[in-house]
């Protein structure tokens, strides 16, 4: 299968919160495929195996080798959801989807910045809107990420998904008016200008108090 990382799994029938402990304490992490027409299938895959897949991927198209009855079968699959402890960033549970590979599927890939050295030097700020974006196209032709080029960006400019360049067999479907990076003004000076505006009318407004003031004199 081209483009997919081979991940090796073992079918599992246990199941509940004292199996998964134990199952992680013995280097293994609880896994679930999901797919159309199909029950749920429990698997179990060694957690070290599984982070490299994982980075190796880039959490997308995945080749599961799944050993049942000394038996294996090869399953094509996404990364549907993965889980891990909040504190340590341990894997704790994975959940797959089960595809076809003659079928297209909408995934989220990641915007990859370039130029960033050759923006214009005038002080302003690069902010990214959006660090993914939806796409569509076989799961063999899933882009690694999408490349935005910002070399010349100057405060003021911004570039929006129907910019975005991709291969000719993969489809964006991120709205086309929806922005993906933008130069904006250094916050201090939004600051400054902010001060300065309020300094102006705290003046204006000290000038108009000392014209009534002066009005009320002549009146007495």
């Amino acid at each position: 299968m081209p483009n997919a990382v081979i991940l090796k799994t073992e079918v599992r029938d246990e199941k509940g919160k004292g199996f998964a402990k134990g199952l992680r304490k013995s280097g293994f992490i609880p896994a679930v495929v999901y797919g159309k027409a199909k029950e749920p299938t429990k698997l179990k895959v060694n957690n070290r195996e599984l982070e490299v897949a994982l980075a190796a991927s880039g959490g997308q198209l995945i080749n599961l080798n799944v050993l049942l009855d000394g038996k294996e079968e090869s399953r094509p699959v996404l990364v549907k959801e993965v889980q891990r402890d909040p504190i340590t960033r341990q894997l704790r549970h994975v959940d797959f989807h089960e595809i076809s590979l003659t079928e297209k599927v909408k995934v989220a890939v990641p915007v990859f910045i370039v130029g960033e050295e050759d923006m214009e030097k005038d002080g302003g700020v690069l902010q990214v809107v959006l660090s993914e974006i939806e796409v569509e196209c076989l799961p063999t032709q899933i882009p690694e990420q999408i490349t935005v080029n910002v070399s010349g960006f100057a405060i003021g400019d911004s570039l929006r998904a129907a910019e975005l360049e991709a291969p000719e067999e993969v489809e964006i479907v991120t709205p086309e008016d929806e922005i993906v990076v933008s130069v904006l003004v250094p916050a201090e000076e939004v600051e400054e200008e902010e001060v300065d505006d309020v300094e102006g009318v705290e003046e204006e407004e000290a000038e108009v108090e000392a014209d009534t003031v002066d009005e009320e004199t002549v009146e007495e």
